[in-house]
């Protein structure tokens, strides 16, 4: 006996996508195989200061709880569907031990933190001083203008963060048109 098909799921505009929903789209033969890219180079070189923006050489030292949040930037989607979002950013510490950060991203919103896409993830890789911050979400958009925020944020006391050769990332691919 074959099982039916279910039935294509309906989003709206900024609706971060369930795992639910992403199996049952799953069943569908209509995936985008030849996904446009959308892919932010957002520097080297820098680190991000307790009042949310990006400076250029400079040092954070001592700080305690403290978060910043990435100035908005507007990128323009072309085709309405659902997007899978990535960002990334590797950061240099000490001491070594430290947990220095997690890493969160915000669609759709250039004067707060907008729609929340993805959930706060730690990807530490090795074991020295340097911490890779990794997040992703499927999120539902709708073709044109919108503004995409980073965010990080520790919990650590007495951590010094170094930017220097490091770089932040984000990159969008369009999985399937809607």
């Amino acid at each position: 006996m074959v099982s039916a098909i279910p039935t294509k799921p309906t989003f709206s505009a900024g609706e971060r996508v369930s795992a639910a929903k992403m199996n049952t789209l799953s069943n569908h033969a209509d995936w985008v195989t030849d996904a446009p890219m959308i892919h932010l180079y957002l520097g080297s070189n820098t680190v991000l200061n307790t009042s949310g923006f990006v400076t250029w050489n400079n040092l954070l030292t001592s700080l305690s709880n403290f978060s910043v949040t990435l100035p908005a930037t507007y990128i323009t989607v072309p085709y309405t569907g659902i997007w899978e979002w990535k960002y990334q950013l590797s950061l240099s510490h000490s001491p070594a031990s430290s947990n220095p950060a997690s890493a969160t991203l915000y669609v759709g919103d250039a004067s707060s933190q907008g729609t929340r896409v993805a959930g706060d993830q730690m990807v530490r890789v090795g074991g020295g001083m340097t911490t890779f911050l990794a997040c992703s979400a499927y999120v539902a958009m709708t073709a044109g203008t919108t503004a995409i925020r980073c965010f990080w944020q520790s919990s650590t006391t007495g951590m010094t963060a170094y930017g220097t050769s490091r770089a932040t990332c984000l990159s969008g691919r369009l999985l399937q048109r809607l």
